[in-house]
């Protein structure tokens, strides 16, 4: 009896120091995460320059990944508990627009009216981060870049500019318009814009599995309320086609949008060659956003080389 008290006692205290073990090996990583200090320039680099899905995967090599406090507010959310940095934000924000400033003839505008929208979140996103639309944005103008086609990602925070007016939520269109009118001012070389936004449906409505890759399918939105809006049909319409040769189930379609509930123009009025995406569904990883972003790129490539 008093073997089997002292084996109950010992297995007793091995869990308590499993415990204490597990506590502060969470505490002291904490530490380091928030106490870390990285350059923006390099984290923004290297997000520019090594696709966002190849850093997702390099997990046996955890020193090429660079800590990714929030980059934009509003635009990365993060789990833990890392503390927002202002300062970290101003700078990168301000690369960023150098980056912008440095494309001499941009070709491509991407916007996020629903900046928010985001992701799911797997295993691989080291620091917790939730993937959104604005990372969307960054994979294609990386992907547009190796095609030789400069693009341009509007950094501008539609949340602050909705906050600024004292507009709610739907107004979000009419905030976009303002990005929209300024950057067709001020680089006149734009040609193309593309708004990219993240659908509310379930996985089986916005996944495909084709030939051993899963890829987020993706519906093109069009608005009918306005009197060109056949140049914007057109454009998607063979967009789409393009994208279904590749990759045959890929796509949901075109969405037409008209009559109450509905915006109806999505600034569509402004371009014939201006689109609205939506990629994936809120059950959509990263990787399957990223496979399907690089058809998108491979797409647009063909389309500007031969009709644009």
């Amino acid at each position: 009896m008093k073997k089997f008290k002292t084996r109950k006692r010992i297995k007793f205290f091995k869990y308590i120091l499993f415990i204490l073990i597990v506590f502060f090996s969470y505490y002291f990583t904490t530490n380091i995460l928030n106490n870390k200090k990285v350059d923006p320039k390099t984290y923004i680099k290297n997000l520019l320059n090594n696709s966002f899905n190849n850093q997702l995967n390099k997990k046996d090599n955890k020193s090429n990944n660079i800590n990714p406090i929030s980059l934009f507010e509003y635009n990365l959310s993060l789990k833990s508990n890392i503390s927002s940095n202002k300062e970290f934000q101003r700078q990168s924000i301000e690369y960023i627009e150098q980056v912008n400033k440095e494309m001499s003839e941009p070709l491509i505008y991407i916007y996020n009216t629903h900046e928010s929208e985001e992701y799911k979140i797997d295993y691989r996103y080291e620091y917790s981060i939730i993937p959104n639309v604005k990372i969307a944005s960054y994979i294609l103008q990386e992907k547009l870049e190796n095609l030789g086609l400069n693009s341009i990602v509007e950094t501008t925070s539609i949340k602050d500019i909705l906050n600024q007016n004292n507009w709610v939520y739907r107004y979000s269109y009419k905030a976009s318009r303002i990005l929209l009118e300024k950057v067709m001012n001020e680089k006149p070389s734009i040609k193309y814009f593309i708004d990219i936004h993240r659908d509310s449906s379930k996985y089986d409505k916005t996944m495909i599995d084709y030939d051993n890759k899963k890829y987020a399918r993706v519906l093109f939105v069009v608005g009918l309320e306005h009197e060109n809006y056949q140049y914007n049909l057109d454009f998607s319409n063979k967009l789409n086609e393009m994208i279904e040769k590749k990759v045959p189930g890929i796509s949901r379609g075109i969405s037409k949008k008209e009559g109450l509930g509905v915006n109806g123009i999505y600034n569509q009025d402004l371009s014939k060659y201006c689109i609205l995406i939506e990629i994936g569904g809120v059950e959509n990883n990263i990787q399957e956003v990223s496979n399907t972003i690089n058809i998108i790129g491979e797409v647009l490539k063909e389309y500007i080389e031969n009709e644009g």
